[in-house]
């Protein structure tokens, strides 16, 4: 399998992984089919599951999840309330990936914007929402603990020591264990120690509380909040506490993240040599004089500025050379420029989530590439818009939208690349 550089955002796979494992709905262990973690870990990032098309693949995955939040909570209806949320909110979040150029910016960098602007916004809204729907329990209490689901397990348990061995010997009797032993267990876990769902659904079944929605969803949130960690739920607690002081989470998110863009630009040791703006007016300006040789020139130059920084900027290498081949009509020869773009660029500059992966639609397209083409269609709805309708009759008008017959350059030598490989770069021709 390729291995694709990381990208500045997280992917709503990845996010969704982190949300099942941590709140321990799909783990890895061998005790269980492992098909769900199998396809949550194939989720995570849509570069490195090219044979799979996007719509169907994610919908399955999240009615998978919905499935075995509703068996834990006992509510069909909850969970499905839950999750049509969750859905939302990735929508809301593709959104901001799509409008936010975080090109200089690393996963670090964006993470902790994140977790002080969009992140704890929505988990702030989850679980004031359950709070409405489940009162009873103290919520601040929970995120400002240093072990919340320990301190959760204990006021569950309100006779204290009777309570505690209750559980023990319920779980001693179903697994046919010491009963000392089922309660040096239990006492790790009313300490520190975080069990698993099934653990937790026994502690539940010896309290009598295995049937009530509100204490098994509080249960998967105390669980889920002591896996996140101190850092994101002191955010998520702060955001609670004080949302009214802040703006919207999307312009905050775009305040923060245009502050550390800028000190980031500001320490950049690069040359000035930086014919962006030209390059894109040639490319893409009819009234720019057709210039091969010029072009070519301004693209190496730009690029050996940007050595310094190529991680972050190869996709914007990678794309002005595709376009050029492309508007040479050497169209088997710019693919792989724009798969590569795609792949080096995704969820780091806005312009790849819209016109990058249109012109690469198209170009597919062009090469009767179907297969590809359904899959780029179907990614280019999730962060952007094209103006192709879906129908075959109309890709060669839509071709000519994206590469106009006055853009075209003479056709020369310019950067031969060996094919040999290209169908292991993208989803096979059909």
């Amino acid at each position: 399998m390729a291995k694709y550089p990381q990208t500045p955002f997280p992917s709503m796979g990845e996010l969704i992984f982190e949300l099942s494992i941590k709140s321990g709905l799909v783990t890895s262990s061998a005790k269980e089919p492992n098909q769900l973690f199998e396809e949550l870990k194939a989720f995570k990032d849509e570069r490195a599951r090219q044979g799979k098309q996007p719509f169907h693949f994610i919908n399955r995955v999240i009615s998978d999840l919905e499935k075995r939040l509703a068996r834990f909570i006992n509510s069909d209806v909850h969970a499905a309330a839950t999750f049509a949320h969750v859905c939302k909110s990735m929508e809301w979040y593709a959104g901001l990936v799509a409008a936010s150029d975080v090109t200089l910016l690393s996963r670090e960098q964006v993470d902790e914007i994140l977790w002080m602007s969009a992140f704890p916004a929505s988990s702030t809204a989850f679980l004031q929402a359950f709070e409405r729907i489940y009162p009873g329990t103290d919520l601040k209490g929970m995120l400002s603990s240093k072990e919340p689901l320990a301190d959760h397990l204990r006021s569950l348990c309100r006779r204290g020591n009777k309570d505690y061995k209750a559980i023990a010997q319920y779980r001693a009797n179903k697994h046919g264990i010491d009963e000392d032993n089922a309660r040096k267990t239990l006492d790790t876990w009313i300490k520190s120690t975080v069990p698993g769902l099934e653990n937790l659904t026994e502690v539940m079944e010896a309290l009598g509380h295995r049937e009530d929605t509100g204490k098994m969803v509080w249960l998967l949130v105390a669980r889920l909040l002591s896996k996140i960690g101190p850092r994101k739920r002191h955010h998520i607690l702060t955001w609670m506490l004080h949302s009214d002081e802040f703006p919207p989470p999307a312009e905050l998110f775009q305040l923060l993240k245009n502050a550390k863009g800028n000190e980031v630009g500001k320490a950049l040791n690069i040359g000035q040599d930086r014919p962006w703006v030209q390059i894109r007016q040639a490319l893409y300006k009819p009234e720019v004089p057709r210039d091969g040789p010029l072009l070519e020139d301004m693209i190496a130059r730009l690029a050996k500025t940007w050595e310094p920084i190529i991680e972050t900027t190869q996709h914007e290498i990678d794309w002005f050379n595709g376009r050029y081949l492309a508007l040479q009509g050497r169209y088997e020869e710019a693919y792989p420029y724009y798969v590569d773009g795609y792949n080096n660029g995704v969820r780091r500059n806005n312009d790849v989530h819209t016109d990058l992966l249109d012109e690469l639609l198209a170009l597919a397209g062009r090469l009767g590439r179907v297969k590809d083409v359904k899959r780029y269609h179907e990614l280019i709805q999730l962060t952007g818009v094209t103006e192709w309708d879906g129908k075959k009759e109309s890709m060669a008008e839509h071709f000519e939208s994206k590469f106009p017959a006055q853009l075209s350059y003479p056709a020369n030598g310019y950067l031969k690349r060996d094919l040999g490989n290209m169908d292991e770069q993208t989803s096979p021709k059909s």
